[in-house]
């Protein structure tokens, strides 16, 4: 025997009903939240040093561990001289050892001020993409890099050897502006910090620190890699060190002036600097 179904029907009070369409509405507003998409930090990085067309920053060297290493040195001395003055048994000795502890506190202080002088210097880099491709350039001290058509030249006094681009942000964009290593990088060769900061690592040890404001990079410090002529006992090959520039104070309305001795060094080796140059 069917029972006869009745609807049951309930008038909401006005307050409850206004409660239920709040409670509606927060459950929209987390519903949006969730959906949220996650910020890629990674592709606003890389659009940021995309948006560069040119630019020129000031490059200074870190001098500090030269300074710190002449300081440790001036200790050093000063604490061994004292030891061997308090065993000293005659006038002569004591003359003797005072006469080489001045002669190395002073060649200590001397590195320190001139360490001190050179980081004082001005210098700076340049990068600048046009229709022909991307340039780069730097110089420090008897040092430069000259970046052009995927090709790098480098001096170092007397040197003068060309690299291919792969060989450039590996071991010379460091002392350019650092850019081009930044939109070579892998997702997985950048790492995020604070916000607005972030570290691209190098295949060959060290890399670049990058600081973004408002979608503008504004400083690079850079861990350059370098070969040193001492050989590591357990692989047998020569062990690499770091140096590192930093790279700051960006300026987007400029002239490239690169030392003289760039462009005579490359006329050396046949390569006219104009051929190499974005204002050509």
């Amino acid at each position: 025997m069917r029972k006869n179904k009745q609807l049951y029907y309930e008038i909401l009070p006005a307050d409850e009903s206004e409660g239920a369409s709040e409670k509606s509405a927060d459950i929209s507003a987390e519903n949006v939240g969730a959906i949220t998409p996650e910020r890629d930090r990674y592709a606003e990085l890389i659009a940021a040093a995309d948006r560069i067309s040119r630019v020129r920053f000031r490059v200074r060297p870190d001098y500090n561990g030269s300074i710190s290493m002449a300081t440790m040195f001036i200790a050093a001395v000063v604490i061994a001289g004292g030891v061997l003055l308090s065993f000293a048994k005659n006038r002569g000795a004591i003359i003797a050892i005072s006469v080489v502890l001045l002669a190395a506190v002073a060649v200590g202080i001397s590195v320190m001020i001139y360490m001190s002088v050179k980081a004082k210097r001005v210098y700076y880099c340049y990068y600048e993409k046009t229709e022909r491709g991307v340039f780069c350039a730097g110089a420090v001290d008897d040092c430069a890099v000259v970046y052009a058509y995927g090709n790098a030249y480098r001096i170092k006094g007397d040197e003068f050897y060309v690299l291919d681009e792969a060989a450039f942000i590996k071991y010379l964009d460091g002392e350019c502006c650092g850019i081009l290593s930044v939109l070579r990088a892998a997702r997985e060769d950048v790492e995020f910090e604070d916000d607005g900061f972030c570290f691209v690592k190098n295949s060959a040890g060290g890399g670049h620190a990058v600081v973004v404001e408002d979608g503008e990079i504004v400083e690079i410090q850079s861990k350059q890699p370098y070969r040193t002529d001492d050989v590591d006992i357990k692989t047998g090959e020569a062990k690499v060190k770091t140096k590192t520039f930093i790279k700051s104070d960006p300026s987007y309305e400029f002239e490239w002036k690169l030392p003289e001795f760039v462009a005579r060094r490359l006329a050396d080796n046949g390569i006219d600097i104009s051929a190499v140059s974005p204002e050509a």
